[in-house]
């Protein structure tokens, strides 16, 4: 799993050449292949935390501070891999479509939530409709739990451009609400 932010990222809706404080935006790894490469850090951050600016400072409007926060966060996805191969590997599951709200997440214990819309799968097939249900597992198991990223990225409007292309994730549960 790659995660980069792309302040510069062709076609995206904040794509700049430059971030709230001037300072020119540039993709960044953050993580390469499932390990840390290093913090988004905007240019008052970097002093203290040893590496290097992202470009990444945001105003609300000209009044406003800065504050840092992702242009475009995105998983990379694979361009040889479609969605359909990846609910083929599935026997039994599900196929989450939507956040029905926000997320919880507990740092300290190691623990998320996330209210989820979808299908249950059998045998690579849709079999029934999945509403009012909550993901939940280890934030560890989620990040180590991705087995298949699909192709089809696709971003949401939240702190920032946040995108995904389809997982295929294993280790979590579904619980029926």
């Amino acid at each position: 799993m790659t995660l980069i932010d792309n302040g510069r990222l062709p076609g995206g809706a904040l794509e700049a050449p430059v971030d709230g404080e001037g300072l020119p935006t540039r993709e960044v790894i953050l993580v390469e292949q499932g390990f840390f490469r290093q913090p988004l850090l905007a240019w008052w951050q970097a002093e203290t935390a040893a590496g290097l600016p992202c470009g990444c400072s945001r105003r609300a409007g000209w009044r406003d501070l800065p504050q840092p926060g992702p242009t475009h966060l995105y998983l990379q996805p694979d361009s040889k891999v479609p969605v359909a191969s990846l609910l083929g590997a599935v026997k039994s599951g599900y196929y989450l479509l939507d956040a029905t709200g926000a997320p919880r997440f507990d740092f300290a214990a190691d623990q998320f939530a996330l209210p989820v819309c979808g299908f249950a799968v059998e045998a690579g097939r849709a079999s029934a409709p999945v509403a009012r249900a909550w993901l939940c597992g280890r934030i560890a198991t989620l990040l180590q739990g991705v087995i298949g990223v699909a192709r089809d990225l696709a971003f949401h409007p939240l702190s920032g451009m946040i995108g995904s292309p389809t997982l295929l994730v294993a280790g979590l549960e579904l619980r029926k609400g």
